[in-house]
Parts: structure tokens; C-alpha cells; sequence
């Protein structure tokens, strides 16, 4: 009974420090974050999502929220909408009525973005996918290793409630013609074309993918485009003669119940094989900017017709 008792109590003080110490991280690190923000400035997430920097409105004069009595009925543990909420919660941002009823959707703005495929270091997955949206005018790249950037106009919405901004790539969508001049130090040191572009996973889909540039890419596409269209074909043959085989053997079924004789072996046929799908796969055949830098700082623009385009300078 000792035993049971003392681990009772020390299960209901580890669960009070848990909660303790999470009220006091959010009370301590919350400021530190928001000055980090504020210093590194607006960041594009790696998960493809993108995060603008904070205001300045926090920072380590904010007062500390008094810690909620822990009872249920304090005001202090009530969110906008007045639901009860854990003590933890009481003070994070709450969804307001208007987001929770789906009726303040972000108006979609058409702006220049940056479309960028940044060699992660990953094993199985060594290249993402994000973006760079207007409002963002640092991103970072993994230095001496190739990653693909490319302009386009999408259309761009930012969500309040979680903070990042996304694109419609099912909807609008043009890509900027023209070159990509990189700067250091305001010098021009380079001035990119675009490159025609592939993922190639091989014969199996759960390698890493190869990023395959210029005449490779358009070759391995192309052998990949071969591939399916003779499996095409094959599948077409497949599905008319399965469909022969099946009218063939309803007659032969049929002439077994008149006559009450069964068929003889040679007289059944075996049922067409299904032909093997293809196991190589290789990505459309894209556009795009093969960037690859050693470690430094520099800054890119786009440039169609001698002219700097809108909102490309980063």
C-alpha cells in the first residue's frame, strides 16, 4: 500500500512540474523566438511553407501572463470564443469565430515567386520543394551542391491561424522568361540560363531521386515516355483479347450445359497475362535555373529584355 501511494504522489507532482515547466518555457522562450525572428528576418520554412518574421510587438519586455490556478473556472483559462482551454493554452493565439466557421478564407494575391528545389543532404529524399513569396527577400541554399530556382507567377495566400503563406499551383500559373543574374558584393558574377530538367528514380520507386539536367534530362524522359506508351499498348492488346477469352468461354460454358459432355483440356485456353507495369519513372520534363555556389551571400534578379523584373530581387 506504501508503494502504491508514494507513486501515486510522485505521479501527481511530475505531472504538476510538467505543467509547470511547459507554463515557464512558454513564458521564457516565446520573447527569445520572437527576437531571433526579428534579427534573421523573414525565412522560408523547409517543409515548403513559408513564415513571416514577427513585428517587433514581442520581446522580452512583454509581461509574463500569470499562470493559470489550475481550478478550470479561471478567466484567465478562457479563449476568445470563451471555451474553457488547458492552462498552457490560455494564452497562445486562438482561431477567432469568423476562422473556426470557415468564413474569413485569405484573399489569394498574384504575385512573382520563386520556385525552389534545394538539395537537402537527405538520403532517400535529397531535394524539397518550397517557395519564396514577395514578401520574403532572404533564402538559403545548401552551398556547393546544385538546386533548382525558378520564377513564376502563382497566386499566394497567407493564413493567420498558422502562420505561412501557401500557393495555388493547381491554379494560375506562368512561368518569367528571361536570365538569372547573381550578384556579389553588387558585382554581376554570373548570369544563368534556364536548363531543362528530370527527376529520375530508376527502377525503383523507393530510391533516392537523380536530378537530371540539359540533353540528359530530355534523353531520359523521352526513354521514360517510350516506356509507357509501349506498356499502353500493351495494356490495349491485354484488355481485347481478356475480353475475346471471356466471349470465348461463355459459349464454351453454355455448350457444356446443353450438352452435358465437358470440355475437353485442349479446348480450354489459358487466360491472357496481364503485362508488367513499368518500373522505371522519371518526372516531366521542367524549365528551371541550376544554381550552385560555395558558401558566401550574394543576390539574384531576374532579367527579361535588358530589365530588371518586378519583385525578382532577392
Amino acid at each position: 500500500m506504501m508503494t502504491r501511494v508514494e507513486g501515486k504522489l510522485m505521479l501527481g507532482w511530475l505531472v504538476r512540474g510538467l505543467l509547470l515547466a511547459v507554463v515557464i518555457g512558454q513564458l521564457v522562450f516565446a520573447p527569445g523566438l520572437a527576437r531571433a525572428a526579428t534579427e534573421v528576418g523573414e525565412q522560408a520554412t523547409p517543409a515548403g511553407n513559408v513564415r513571416p518574421a514577427t513585428n517587433g510587438t514581442q520581446s522580452s519586455s512583454d509581461k509574463a501572463q500569470p499562470a493559470a490556478n489550475g481550478n478550470g473556472s479561471s478567466e484567465n483559462n478562457k479563449s476568445k470564443n470563451g471555451s474553457i482551454v488547458a492552462p498552457w493554452e490560455a494564452y497562445m493565439p486562438q482561431p477567432s469565430e469568423g476562422e473556426l466557421k470557415g468564413e474569413e478564407v485569405p484573399q489569394k494575391e498574384r504575385q512573382l515567386v520563386y520556385s525552389v528545389s534545394p538539395w537537402t543532404a537527405a538520403e532517400n529524399e535529397p531535394y524539397g520543394g518550397t517557395f519564396v513569396p514577395k514578401s520574403e527577400k532572404t533564402f538559403y541554399l545548401l552551398a556547393d551542391h546544385p538546386s533548382l530556382v525558378n520564377p513564376v507567377y502563382v497566386e499566394v495566400s497567407y493564413w493567420p491561424i498558422a502562420e505561412q503563406y501557401t500557393a495555388d499551383w493547381f491554379g494560375y500559373r506562368e512561368d518569367v522568361p528571361g536570365k538569372l543574374e547573381i550578384l556579389q558584393n553588387g558585382k554581376v558574377i554570373a548570369t544563368l540560363d534556364k536548363v531543362k530538367c528530370v527527376f529520375s528514380y530508376g527502377e525503383n520507386w523507393s530510391n533516392a531521386p537523380t536530378l537530371l539536367v540539359g540533353d540528359e534530362a530530355v534523353k531520359a524522359y523521352q526513354a521514360y515516355s517510350n516506356i509507357v506508351d509501349t506498356h499502353y499498348k500493351a495494356m490495349t492488346k491485354y484488355y481485347e483479347d481478356y475480353d475475346a477469352w471471356n466471349q470465348y468461354m461463355d459459349k464454351l460454358i453454355k455448350q457444356v450445359e446443353e450438352t452435358g459432355k465437358p470440355a475437353k483440356p485442349e479446348e480450354i485456353p489459358e487466360s491472357p497475362k496481364m503485362p508488367e507495369a513499368p518500373k522505371l519513372y522519371v518526372t516531366e520534363s521542367t524549365e528551371a535555373f541550376l544554381v550552385n555556389l560555395p558558401a558566401g551571400e550574394y543576390e539574384i534578379r531576374t532579367i527579361e529584355s535588358g530589365e530588371i523584373v518586378p519583385n525578382s530581387v532577392k
